[in-house]
C-alpha cells in the first residue's frame, strides 16, 4: 500500500494531469501510519501492561530524523545555489519549522495570505504531512498510557481482598507438601496460605501436584499429558522439557530450551532452561546463578525457591535425592490478559468524529487550515488506529467478503486519485473516499483472504517501492522544485518524470547509506536514551544550519546607481512627457541599479499601510475592525477606493491625492474580490466566494449612505478562478464576458445612484513572472523581466468593452497603460524603481511616484 501511496503522490507532483488527485496518497499514508503505530503500542501494552514513552520516541527519532535531516540540509544547499535568492530566507524558515515538525501551521498561515497565493511552492512543503503525523503521536501514546493506567487500576480494584505479598507471572516454587517459604501467586494459581501446605496449583494452565501423589483436580500443563483426577502424576511434557517418572530414570533424551542434554535412563542432571540454572534437587548448587527474576543464591548452598522467567523450580527435601524429580515446568512467558478495548475504541471514535467535523467545517471556511491542520487530519490516523484495535475481530471476516473489501478499497483510492483535482474541496467529506478505502484494504487484509489485493501488492515492484517509500517521499519534492532551475530548463511532464526517477535513485542510496544503518545500529538501539540523544543532536544541528543559512542570502550583482524618478515626476510641469522619456531609457537598460527600491530580496514585504492596519480584508473577513479612514480625516468631503488587491496597490497614490485635496479617504479593498458585481469561485477556499459578494454589497450600501465625491474602482482584469451561478455551479467560459460586463454595469449604476462619480481605473499590465525573482536571476539582463505590451493585459477585448460601456454610463475611465509601457514593452525597472513587487502588484514606491499623473486624471 505504501508503494501505491507514494507513487500517486510522486506522479501527481511530476505534473501528470490525469492524476491531479494523487495527493490522496498522503491520506493513505496517514491510515497506514495510524494502523502500524497503534498495533505496536497495543502489543507493548499487552506484553508489559504499560507503554514506554522513551522507547517510543527513541524509535521515532531513529526511524525518521537521520533521513529527514539529510534531506533538509541538502535542500537548503540546493536552494542556496540554484533558486532565486529572494526565496532563500523564506525557505530557511521553512527548514527551521520542518526540523521541529511545525511547518504545516506555517503553510496554513501563508495559504490564507492572498499575496502568497501565486508564490512558488517551497521545496520543503511536503514536510507538512510528517509534521501532522508527529503532532498526532505527541498525543496518542499519552492517551494510551492513561488508558493503560486506568485499566490497571480497575484490575487492582476488582482483585480478591486476600492479596498475596508477592505476585509473579510464573508459578510459585515451593517444596511439595511442605510450608511455603514466601507468599506467592502464579498467574492463575490458587490462593495459598503462607506457611501452609501447597494445594494443587495452576500456572497459566498447567498444574503442580505432589510427585507421586494424587492430583486433586483435572489439569493439563502446556503440552503436558492429561491426568486422571486423584491419580498419580504421569510423565509430563511442557515446552520441550522431558518428564521423567517421579523418582525414576528419564525415558528419552530431551533438551529443554537451553537445558543440558541428559542420558536416557540416567538421573536428571543440573538443568538450565531459558537462562536459569537447576542444581541437583536437594543438593548444593555448584556455581552462582540467577534465573530471570530469581533471587541470587550462595554458591554451594541449598537452592531456595526460584523463578525462571516467572516459573518456580521447587526444592525437594525427601531425604532421597535419587528419588527426587524436578516437577514438569512450562517454560513459556505468558502473555498478559489483554485489557478491554472498549474504552480505547470509544476514545478513537470520539477523536475521529470531532476531527472529521472540524475538517468538514473548516474546509468550507478556511481550506488551507483544513488541508494542513493536524486537528483536521487526526481522524485519518484515528481510522487506522481503529482498525488496529479491531484487528483480532477483523481476522475472523469471511474470506470471500474480505477479499472483495480489499479490491473495493483499492478502487476507492484509485478513483479518488483520478477524479479529484486542485479545485476539489479537500479534505472535508472528499477525504472519506481514500481514507475509508485504505482502511478497508487493511481491515480486510487482517483475515488474510485468498484472492485479495495482496496478490498485486506482494509483487516485487510494489515491495521494492514500498521499502523505499519514506526516502522517496522525502527526496522527490525538492528534486522536482530545484531540478529545473539547476538544469536551466522549464518544468514539463517529461522533465518531471525524469526528475522523479532520479529522486528514486537518490532515495535508494540514502536508504542504504543513511536511513537503514542509523535505524539498525546496535549502539543506538541498545538504550532508548541514545536514540533520543541522537534525535536531539540531529534536530539541533539541522535547526542551526537553517538559522545560519538564513543569515547568508546569496548576493546579487548590480550596476551603477540611477536617479530616482519620484522627484522628477513631482517637479515636472508635464509628468507624462517626463515619464515617457524615463520609460524609453529604462527599456534599454540591462543592469540592475545598485539603488533599486524596493530591493528584490525584500520586495515581498513591500505593502501599503492598509495591509498592516488590516483594512485590506482577507478571504473570510467581511467587516473591518475600524473605520479605515485615511487621507485628511478632517476633510469635509470624502472619496472611496473600492476593489481587490489591484485597487489596493493604488492606495499610496490615492492617499497622497486625498491628503493634498483635503478629502477623507475610505479604503475598501478585499483580496480576490472584484468591484464588478459577480460571484467568483475562489481556488484557495475551493468554493464560491460568497464573502466577497456580501462585503461588496455592504460597501455599496455604505457609499449610498455617505455619498462620496467620487469612487475609484479598480480590479484584476483576469477571470479570477471562474464565475459561479446563484446555485453554486461553475459557469461556462463562453458566458463570462457578458457576465463580467453586466457586473460592471451594476456596480457603476449603484454608485451613480448614490450621487457619486464612478472612476474606473483600468487594470495595470502584468509581468511575465515574478519580477523580484527574475531580477536576482538575471541581474545583468533585467530586460528579460520586461513585459511585452501584447501579452501584458488580460482579456484585452473585454477590457475595451468594459471601458466603453462604463464611459457611456457616465463613469470617468482612466487607462494607465501609458504610465507603464512604451509602444512595445513595459520595463520591470523604471529609473531605480522596481515596478512590480511580485507577479502582478505594483510596488508602493512606483505607485507613489505616479501620484502626479493620477491626480491630473481624477475628477476635480
Amino acid at each position: 500500500m505504501r508503494a501505491i501511496a507514494v507513487t500517486l503522490v510522486v506522479l501527481s507532483h511530476a505534473g501528470m494531469a490525469t492524476l491531479a488527485g494523487g495527493y490522496v496518497g498522503v491520506d493513505v499514508f496517514f491510515v497506514i501510519s495510524g494502523f502500524l503505530i497503534t498495533t505496536l503500542l497495543l502489543k507493548e501494552l499487552d506484553r508489559t501492561g504499560t507503554i514506554s514513552l522513551s522507547d517510543f520516541y527513541a524509535r521515532r527519532a531513529v526511524r525518521l530524523l537521520p533521513a529527514s535531516a539529510l534531506v533538509l540540509v541538502a535542500t537548503l544547499a540546493g536552494a542556496w545555489f540554484w533558486l532565486p535568492s529572494t526565496r532563500f530566507h523564506s525557505i530557511s524558515l521553512d527548514g527551521l519549522f520542518a526540523t521541529f515538525y511545525g511547518i504545516n501551521w506555517r503553510l496554513a498561515d501563508e495559504g490564507v495570505d492572498y499575496l502568497n497565493a501565486d508564490a512558488a511552492p517551497s521545496p520543503l512543503q511536503h514536510f507538512w504531512s510528517l509534521a501532522v503525523e508527529e503532532q498526532f503521536y505527541l498525543v496518542w501514546p499519552l492517551l494510551m498510557l492513561v488508558y493503560a493506567a486506568i485499566w490497571a487500576r480497575r484490575r487492582a480494584k476488582n482483585a480478591p481482598e486476600t492479596t498475596p505479598a508477592r505476585q509473579t507471572t510464573g508459578s510459585a516454587s515451593v517444596r511439595p507438601g511442605g510450608p511455603m517459604p514466601m507468599q506467592q501467586r502464579s498467574a492463575g494459581s490458587a490462593q495459598v496460605r503462607p506457611g501452609g501446605p501447597v494445594p494443587a496449583q495452576q500456572a497459566w494452565g498447567y498444574g503442580s501436584a505432589r510427585p507421586g501423589g494424587p492430583m486433586p483436580m483435572q489439569q493439563r500443563s502446556a503440552g503436558s499429558a492429561q491426568v486422571r483426577p486423584g491419580g498419580p502424576v504421569p510423565a509430563q511434557q511442557a515446552w520441550g522439557y522431558g518428564s521423567a517418572r517421579p523418582g525414576g530414570p528419564m525415558p528419552m533424551p530431551q533438551r529443554s530450551a537451553g537445558s543440558a542434554q541428559v542420558r536416557p535412563g540416567g538421573p536428571v542432571p543440573a538443568q538450565q532452561a531459558w537462562g536459569y540454572g537447576s542444581a541437583r534437587p536437594g543438593g548444593p548448587m555448584p556455581m552462582p546463578q540467577r534465573s530471570a527474576g530469581s533471587a541470587q543464591v550462595r554458591p554451594g548452598g541449598p537452592m531456595p525457591a526460584q523463578q525462571a522467567r516467572g516459573h518456580g523450580m521447587p526444592r525437594y527435601a525427601t531425604g532421597e535425592p535419587r528419588k527426587e524429580v524436578v516437577a514438569p515446568v512450562v517454560d513459556k512467558t505468558p502473555e498478559r490478559k489483554p485489557a478491554t478495548r472498549v474504552p480505547l475504541t470509544l476514545a478513537l471514535i470520539a477523536v475521529a468524529g470531532i476531527s472529521l467535523a472540524a475538517s468538514v467545517t473548516q474546509t468550507k471556511s478556511a481550506a488551507p487550515w483544513a488541508y494542513f491542520g493536524a486537528h483536521t487530519r487526526a481522524w485519518e490516523l484515528a481510522v487506522g488506529a481503529l482498525v488496529a484495535v479491531a484487528a483480532s475481530r477483523l481476522a475472523r471476516l469471511p474470506g470471500p467478503l474480505a477479499a472483495l473489501l480489499t479490491w473495493a478499497g483499492l478502487a476507492a483510492v484509485i478513483t479518488s486519485a483520478f477524479h479529484y483535482d486542485e479545485n476539489t474541496a479537500f479534505p472535508g467529506t472528499a477525504a472519506l473516499l481514500p481514507v475509508l478505502g485504505s482502511a478497508a484494504i487493511i481491515a480486510a487484509g487482517c483475515a488474510s483472504p485468498r484472492g485479495s489485493v495482496a496478490v498485486v501488492l506482494r509483487a516485487w515492484p510494489f515491495q521494492l517501492i514500498g521499502r523505499y517509500s519514506y526516502s522517496w517521499y522525502l527526496w522527490h519534492w525538492p528534486v522536482l522544485m530545484i531540478g529545473p532551475a539547476a538544469l536551466g530548463r522549464e518544468p514539463s511532464l517529461r522533465l518531471g518524470l525524469a526528475l522523479s526517477a532520479a529522486s528514486l535513485v537518490v532515495a535508494v542510496l540514502s536508504y542504504h547509506l543513511v536511513e537503514n544503518p542509523a535505524r539498525n545500529g546496535p549502539w543506538i538501539k541498545a538504550r532508548a536514551r541514545r536514540g533520543i540523544a541522537v534525535g536531539l543532536v540531529l534536530s539541533t544541528a539541522t535547526a542551526g544550519v537553517a538559522l545560519g543559512a538564513g543569515q547568508f542570502t546569496p548576493p546579487v550583482e548590480t550596476g551603477e546607481a540611477v536617479e530616482d524618478p519620484t522627484s522628477l515626476l513631482a517637479k515636472a510641469a508635464d509628468p507624462q512627457a517626463v515619464l515617457q522619456t524615463l520609460l524609453a531609457e529604462s527599456a534599454k537598460r540591462t543592469r540592475l541599479p545598485s539603488n533599486v527600491r524596493p530591493a528584490p530580496q525584500s520586495a515581498a514585504t513591500d505593502q501599503p499601510v492598509i495591509y498592516k492596519d488590516q483594512c485590506h480584508l482577507e478571504y473570510e473577513v467581511v467587516t473591518p475592525d475600524g473605520p479605515c479612514l485615511y487621507g485628511d480625516p478632517d476633510g469635509k468631503k470624502s472619496i472611496f477606493l473600492l476593489g481587490d488587491s489591484h485597487a489596493a496597490h493604488w492606495f499610496p497614490a490615492v492617499d497622497a491625492i486625498a491628503k493634498k485635496r483635503g478629502l477623507q479617504l475610505y479604503s475598501r479593498t478585499k483580496s480576490a474580490c472584484p468591484a464588478s458585481s459577480v460571484l467568483v469561485f475562489n481556488r484557495v477556499l475551493k468554493r464560491p466566494y460568497r464573502e466577497c459578494a456580501e462585503w461588496r454589497e455592504k460597501v455599496l450600501d455604505e457609499i449610498a449612505a455617505k455619498r462620496p465625491t467620487f469612487v475609484v474602482l479598480s480590479s484584476n482584469g483576469g477571470n479570477f478562478d471562474g464565475l459561479v451561478s446563484p446555485d453554486n455551479k461553475l459557469l461556462d467560459k463562453s458566458n463570462w464576458d457578458k457576465l463580467w460586463l453586466a457586473g460592471w454595469i451594476k456596480t457603476v449604476d449603484r454608485i451613480k445612484k448614490a450621487g457619486s462619480v464612478p472612476v474606473l481605473l483600468l487594470d495595470t499590465p502584468w509581468p511575465p513572472n515574478s519580477t523580484p525573482e527574475c531580477m536576482v536571476t538575471n541581474p545583468s539582463a533585467v530586460d528579460k523581466c520586461s513585459a511585452r505590451v501584447a501579452e501584458a493585459f488580460y482579456e484585452p477585448v473585454r477590457r475595451k468593452a468594459v471601458a466603453a460601456k462604463a464611459a457611456s454610463l457616465g463613469a470617468k475611465v482612466i487607462d494607465s497603460q501609458g504610465w507603464f509601457c512604451t509602444a512595445e514593452v513595459c520595463p520591470a525597472v523604471i529609473g531605480n524603481l522596481l515596478v512590480w513587487k511580485d507577479g502582478s502588484h505594483i510596488s508602493t514606491a512606483y505607485s507613489a511616484a505616479l501620484t502626479p499623473l493620477l491626480n491630473a486624471s481624477l475628477p476635480k
